[in-house]
């Protein structure tokens, strides 16, 4: 008597057909994932920047402190870093020294501290303003100094891209600091 043998298993057919549909269905859905994905990390850098913009509005308000966000300038046009400075060294009867111009005190250089520092995700780089922008928050209201080119009653317009141009406009209102689209 012959012992009769089960055969489990798949077809090398079978196999190979299965790699195929896969190697189809990655060539149809790799490219939209990655444009995806791309987006994703500009929109994630606009939400940090204004989540930055925020914090540092609310650190003014509760602190004696100024805090600047600055973004862009060569070569750091891919980082959004925010400072602190001791707003007794910075102003004096009201006036800050470095309103509108680059020519801080030295007291109030000596004062100013890195608090946070974050880059874009991915290629994500500052493309308008060109030469970036800094905004200063003033104790105890959060008023807002600009050091950059503010155009268009009071609005600044920013543009976050990438090296795929994706990109992201939104604008930083003078009054107020807030973020809109």
């Amino acid at each position: 008597m012959k012992a009769k043998i089960k055969k489990e298993g798949f077809t090398l057919v079978e196999l190979l057909l299965v790699i195929v549909i896969i190697g189809i269905l990655s060539a149809l859905l790799g490219p939209s994932f990655l444009d995806f994905s791309r987006k994703k990390d500009i929109e994630y850098s606009v939400d940090s920047f204004k989540t930055t913009l925020s914090e540092a509005f609310s650190s003014s308000r509760s602190s004696t402190k100024i805090y600047q966000v600055a973004i862009g300038g060569r070569p750091d046009n891919d980082t959004v870093k925010t400072y602190s400075y001791d707003y007794t060294s910075c102003c004096a009867n009201g006036i800050c020294e470095f309103s509108n111009s680059n020519t801080e005190t030295e007291a109030c250089m000596n004062s100013k501290q890195e608090i946070y520092q974050e880059p874009f995700l991915g290629t994500v780089k500052l493309i308008e303003p060109m030469g970036g922008f800094s905004i200063y928050f003033l104790p105890p209201h959060g008023d807002i100094v600009w050091n950059g080119r503010i155009e268009n009653d009071g609005v600044l317009e920013v543009v976050l891209a990438d090296e795929y141009d994706h990109e992201k406009p939104f604008k930083i209102y003078e009054r107020s600091g807030l973020v809109g689209n």
